[in-house]
């Protein structure tokens, strides 16, 4: 590097004529600014070299200091301003014909860098615009199944609703409680008529085993009395479980038709049982109506 930078600055001094021995401050002028290119060029400072020689071209426009102002951009990277200059130095007036041949070279040279440069630079476009379209692609891809995604959940809830609008609705559980009352109180019924009884048996007991006269009718009417309402317990303890057992048995289950939907159809029977208590002289009973 340091024999091209020597070199160039020599073609400097060799290409400014009167510039060694100038006279006059403008002269003197252009060589400092020469000796100050020479050394930025010389630490690797390119584009201050550059600079530095335009501000000297400014002074005294010698076509050699175009082709050291190329050679510095070029080193400086900078491929467009070196172009510049090196075409400037070319198309100036007839110079060194070597410096006008190593400039022509230099343009033919930078030129086909810069044919591969926009060569690179196309491809890398195609490249960026060829992935731009295929995530274009995906995202209306995506977008497409998202939405198919959507219809088909709308047609299955627009399914499951009408499949709920046609189902029948559940029939309402039955209500037990008074079933249960009629087994409760039945059950309290027969307690009850069991204590009667116990007690119409002591009372007939002690008027067989009584030898008094007076009371001994007294105590067979007590004893009649009790067993009287005792039977009747009974029938009415059995009737009342009976019915309660029955209702239960006999309640509409869930999704069958009821009593009103509409007539039995033809060869089918249909029975409707009440049981009724039946009260006699000497006790009670059940007895059970119905109808075909």
């Amino acid at each position: 590097m340091r024999t091209s930078s020597i070199a160039v600055v020599a073609m400097l001094l060799l290409w400014v004529p009167g510039v060694a021995g100038a006279r006059g401050s403008v002269d003197a002028r252009v060589r400092r600014l020469a000796n100050q290119s020479h050394d930025q060029y010389q630490k690797g400072d390119y584009e201050g070299a550059a600079d530095t020689l335009l501000e000297a071209y400014e002074l005294k426009p010698v076509p050699a200091l175009l082709f050291n102002i190329a050679r510095s951009y070029e080193k400086a990277g900078d491929a467009a301003k070196a172009l510049t200059f090196y075409r400037r130095y070319r198309d100036s007036a007839p110079g060194d014909a070597d410096l006008v041949a190593q400039a022509s070279r230099a343009i033919d040279r930078l030129e086909a860098a810069q044919r591969e440069r926009d060569k690179a630079a196309a491809a890398e476009q195609q490249k960026k615009q060829a992935a731009q379209q295929a995530e274009a692609q995906r995202l209306a891809a995506e977008k497409a199944r998202l939405e198919q995604a959507e219809a088909d959940r709308q047609a299955r809830e627009a399914a499951a609703a009408q499949a709920a609008l046609a189902k029948p609705a559940p029939a309402p559980a039955p209500d037990r409680a008074l079933p249960y009352t009629l087994i409760g109180v039945g059950g309290a019924a027969l307690v009850g008529g069991v204590v009667l009884g116990l007690t119409a048996n002591g009372l007939a007991s002690d008027e067989k085993a009584s030898r008094d006269p007076i009371a001994k009718p007294d105590l067979r009417s007590q004893a009649k009395g009790r067993a009287l309402v005792a039977d009747i317990a009974y029938g009415v303890g059995i009737a009342a479980v009976a019915t309660g057992v029955v209702l239960i048995l006999v309640e509409p289950k869930p999704g069958a038709e009821t009593a009103s939907s509409g007539p039995a159809p033809l060869g089918s029977t249909a029975w409707a049982f009440v049981p009724q208590p039946v009260v006699f002289d000497h006790g009670a009973g059940l007895s059970w109506g119905g109808s075909l």
